[in-house]
């Protein structure tokens, strides 16, 4: 009897994980303005996720991010710097003897919040 019980438990919950599985599966896709593949019908549905998915990059990343598996961590680094953020200069100042960081470079303790001078000190940054 125990057996008989424990077999239809588990028939039930593999038929109920079966239905969930088939209910996620997306069969229809649709070609959206904002993304270069198609996405499923459901992400569309609703007039939120048509704005979402409306929305278009100025510079969308290409299929193939040039990675190679030989390359060094550095070597893609600079390879991704090189063709999607670029190299350019914001603004020229003269005159600049240096730079001053009114923000810490980390999330700061408890002890740091408790200090009345710490976090806004350029000793921080110069350590």
């Amino acid at each position: 009897m125990r057996i008989a019980v424990l077999f239809l438990g588990l028939l039930v919950s593999l038929v109920c994980l079966a239905q969930t599985r088939k209910s996620h599966q997306w069969t229809q896709f649709v070609h959206v303005d904002g993304q270069p593949e198609p996405v499923p019908a459901e992400w569309v549905s609703t007039p939120e996720g048509k704005f979402a998915h409306s929305i278009k990059i100025p510079n969308p990343v290409p299929k193939d991010s040039g990675y190679r598996w030989t390359m060094s961590a550095k070597d893609y680094f600079d390879h991704l710097c090189k063709q999607e953020a670029g190299e350019f200069i914001f603004k020229t100042v003269k005159n600049v003897e240096g730079f001053y960081f009114a923000r810490p470079p980390a999330r700061p303790t408890d002890g740091d919040l408790m200090d009345r001078r710490k976090l806004e000190a350029p000793e921080i940054e110069r350590t």
